[in-house]
């Protein structure tokens, strides 16, 4: 799918710079203040992108991807794994922002940074299968073939429960792709967007082949209107997914791609070693706090193991030691939505009654 030139850029420009001068553009707050969920004291802020701003943001993005997009394949796999293993490497520093904002544990953190240490280079290798032209017909008359181009700017709604995995896990494959991203960071991990856009200008100087673009609720209907937006991801709730949907639906014709919350189930069998299950419920359910797109949240287990595994369950929920995420031992921190809080309040009482 062919880019947006510059010159379109410019009309579309002009169009918004009308549009936003409205009232209602500027009702948006300035800025936010991120209260960790475990002290309740303010432990940073962070401004929104006002909207001069946002035009100059996309202008670079654009141009930024132009010239990314004529590195050659391999070049560009080379400058991304660079970029996944500086992060990589640097998960300490990471490690305040993301225990103060959210709440997430240190050892949640290591975890999360392993799960991209074991995926990154399946994804960053499967482009050359993905990428590659689909030769349909060579013959002395003609070639016809179908080539893999990429489409332009990438929008990101990253998951705050795994903020630097999930972003990871959408940005490899649109860089990889020949791709400029803008990432709008979950409001519980705000500096997500902002680290990762350093970290690839150390590694590659293209201003903007990442760009953090940190909006209000109020902004994002106008922002996803942009044209040189070509493409949109989000992890999150539905409610908030769904609302992104509708908004692309009504206003453009472009890939809007969704991933959403479930209601997942764990099944032990009669052959199931009940040690290593256990475990696995353990990770499953108890990760980032229970906070999480994919925690477990029922169990079907086999008469013959049942009494066994829930009395290990027990016993191992018991030695999780709730408390400080800046703590390396502690495994349960506090949960840093109120509407988690309440949630988890109406399950404890249901269960009890």
């Amino acid at each position: 799918m062919p880019c947006y030139k510059i010159i379109m850029f410019g009309r579309w420009v002009g169009r918004c710079r009308r549009l936003f001068s409205t009232s209602e553009a500027s009702t948006h707050p300035k800025t936010e203040r991120i209260t960790s969920p475990y002290t309740l004291q303010v432990v940073g802020e962070k401004s929104f992108v006002e909207m001069n701003e946002v035009f100059n943001k996309i202008g670079l993005a654009e141009k930024g991807h132009q010239t990314w997009r004529e590195y050659s394949l391999a070049k560009r796999k080379a400058e991304v794994k660079r970029f996944v293993e500086s992060i990589l490497s640097d998960k300490v520093q990471m490690y305040g922002d993301i225990c103060n904002a959210m709440g997430k544990s240190i050892k949640d953190i290591d975890l999360e940074y392993h799960k991209v240490q074991l995926l990154y280079e399946q994804l960053i290798n499967s482009a050359d299968q993905i990428m590659r032209d689909v030769v349909v017909e060579d013959s002395p008359k003609r070639l016809l073939k179908y080539s893999v181009e990429p489409i332009g700017i990438v929008m990101m709604f990253p998951y705050y429960a795994d903020p630097i995995m999930d972003s990871l896990i959408k940005l490899i494959p649109s860089l990889v792709a020949g791709n400029s991203v803008l990432i709008k960071s979950p409001p519980n991990a705000p500096f997500v967007g902002e680290y990762l856009s350093r970290k690839m200008l150390e590694v590659c100087p293209i201003p903007e082949l990442i760009c953090d673009l940190y909006i209000s609720a109020v902004q994002t209907p106008e922002i996803v209107k942009f044209r040189q937006i070509r493409q949109i991801t989000f992890t999150g709730s539905h409610s908030s997914g769904k609302h992104i949907f509708e908004l692309v639906a009504k206003e453009r014709f472009i890939d809007c791609n969704l991933f959403f919350g479930s209601n997942d189930a764990g099944y032990i069998d009669e052959t199931a070693d009940v040690d290593e299950a256990v475990e696995q419920i353990i990770e499953a359910s108890f990760s980032n706090n229970g906070q999480s797109i994919g925690a477990l949240q029922r169990l079907y287990i086999h008469s013959s193991k049942h009494e066994e595994v829930i009395a290990k369950l027990v016993e191992r929920t018991q030695k999780i030691k709730i408390g400080d995420p800046m703590d390396p031992t502690t495994g349960l921190g506090p949960l840093c939505l109120e509407e988690n809080v309440l949630t988890v309040n109406r399950l404890v009482l249901l269960s009890v009654t």
